[in-house]
């Protein structure tokens, strides 16, 4: 009796959609606690921010949640090819974190609040810059060890089978 393996297509859409659910669950809730936290309705309305943000309580910034989807799919395609990589390390998590962090959030080439171009290009003041570090570092963090230890586990099996 033969042992049947996933096909790649099957590996990728079962990591895909682990990225997806680990990204939407860490992106929904840190942007509830850290709205909550930071009263995101008042601060969405401070000069200058109000011509950057949208309105907080706009029908888009409430469908970004749903649209995390999107976001977790590119996610995927980026990170699977690595996943191997960072399963042969020990704290291989870290290492996709630090992507997020050095590519994704301070060296990203727009001019986004917290990256170094943003520092440069923008007006908004400086406190806005530093204010969402607290939320998208440990909803990155959260996601890379969620993501990290999921497939980890389901590569251990497809390995031992």
């Amino acid at each position: 009796m033969s042992i049947v393996h996933p096909t790649p297509i099957k590996n990728f859409l079962v990591f895909a959609l682990k990225v997806v659910v680990a990204h939407t669950v860490t992106y929904t809730i840190a942007g509830i606690l850290s709205a909550t936290l930071n009263d995101y309705p008042s601060l969405f309305q401070e000069p200058i921010i109000n011509q950057f943000m949208r309105p907080y309580d706009s029908e888009i910034v409430m469908f970004a949640p749903l649209l995390q989807i999107f976001r977790g799919l590119v996610y995927a395609v980026f990170f699977y090819p690595f996943m191997g990589f960072f399963h042969g390390k020990k704290m291989g998590w870290l290492y996709m974190w630090s992507i997020f962090v050095m590519v994704g959030i301070i060296g990203t080439p727009a001019a986004a609040p917290g990256s170094l171009e943003g520092l440069i290009f923008t007006q908004l003041p400086l406190h806005f810059h530093f204010i969402g570090y607290p939320e998208i570092l440990s909803q990155t963090l959260v996601f890379c060890v969620w993501v990290y230890y999921w497939d980890k586990k389901r590569n251990k099996k497809i390995k031992s089978d």
